[in-house]
């Protein structure tokens, strides 16, 4: 879309390559990317493998900065936590 800043967030590194490799090939433009930032206990939850507890705790971390965007798009299971918490 013309007149759009487009950031993509990411939790997992791993996403970043395959992100890149669908823009690849669809021929799409590169897209600034940003990690999700992790609390000490997102990462503690993760290396306990608690992920559903994980990816809410991220949730909950990065709210304030995604509610400063005009529109976030996400999955189901992130667009489910973002409305229960308010964002």
């Amino acid at each position: 879309m013309p007149d759009c800043d487009v950031t993509e967030y990411y939790s997992f590194p791993d996403t970043v390559e395959h992100l890149t490799r669908i823009r690849r090939i669809l021929n799409a433009p590169a897209l600034k990317l940003r990690p999700l930032f992790k609390s000490w206990k997102a990462k503690l939850l993760k290396l306990a493998k608690r992920l559903d507890q994980e990816r809410l705790l991220v949730l909950q971390d990065n709210v304030e900065e995604l509610n400063r965007y005009d529109a976030v798009v996400c999955g189901r299971i992130y667009s489910r936590h973002f409305k229960a918490n308010g964002a």
